[in-house]
């Protein structure tokens, strides 16, 4: 079985190399028209497997032609802001560009999501999806289904690794795209996970129904105030899935 590694950090992440730095940011979504809460981290890579946090670096944040917004890292790396997005829902590219106190200019390209915040929202755990035989194709077909009538959310708790292989996992597997977020596994003071739909059901109101196999994601979609369907041992099928109405 093929699984999709991704690294994790604030959610699943792509990393790109521009010159001295590596630049590591979350898929971004948010409501079409609205702005996406971006948080990017900057670090130097002059030396293999060396990477200090780049310190007080300007970075620029566009998405198509909407205005761009500035931030300087902070002494950890960090950089955020509150980025506009079109008013046209759909599938867009964020640039992350810097130019150091050197000259030295780089930019990135992050995957960004501007949804219809009127759209229902189904949240899948990307963990319970299976990646060959019938299984496979019943959740093809489910999820084709309800792509039709719904945006397409993807959670993981797994180690990460690199967002491009769990995008890839993905197309490979003819399954519909969409964000990919992460929720940080807990072990003190009690096993759990953080969950990031709380916050996201508040910019989607619509965000009402969650498919997984976990106990630990059914227990996130239960906090969030959203229907959670189990899928596999104990629960449904994929084939039952693809039936239902929510």
């Amino acid at each position: 079985m093929r699984r999709c590694a991704v690294w994790m950090m604030l959610s699943c992440v792509v990393c790109g190399c521009g010159g001295g730095y590596v630049m590591t940011a979350g898929d971004q979504l948010a409501p079409a028209g609205g702005e996406a809460a971006t948080v990017i981290r900057l670090q130097q890579s002059e030396l293999p497997l060396v990477t200090p946090p780049a310190r007080d670096v300007a970075v620029r944040f566009c998405v198509a032609d909407c205005p761009q917004r500035s931030a300087r890292t902070d002494k950890n790396g960090y950089a955020a802001a509150a980025v506009p997005l079109p008013a046209a829902p759909g599938s867009y590219e964020m640039t992350v560009a810097i130019q150091d106190t050197q000259g030295e200019e780089a930019r990135w390209a992050v995957r960004t999501f501007a949804w219809d915040a009127d759209r229902p929202v189904v949240a899948i755990e990307l963990d319970a999806l299976p990646h060959d035989g019938k299984a496979l194709l019943e959740a093809r077909a489910a999820l084709a289904a309800m792509a039709q009538r719904a945006n397409i959310l993807y959670l993981t708790r797994q180690e990460i690794d690199d967002l491009d292989e769990c995008r890839r996992c993905l197309q490979a597997d003819d399954l519909p795209d969409g964000p990919v977020l992460s929720w940080h596994r807990t072990r003190w003071p009690h096993k759990g996970i953080v969950s990031p739909l709380p916050a996201l059901r508040e910019q989607f109101p619509y965000l009402e129904v969650g498919i997984g196999a976990s106990k630990l994601a059914m227990a996130a979609f239960e906090q969030a105030g959203m229907k959670g369907l189990a899928v596999g041992e104990g629960g449904q099928s994929w084939a039952e899935l693809a039936k239902g109405d929510f």
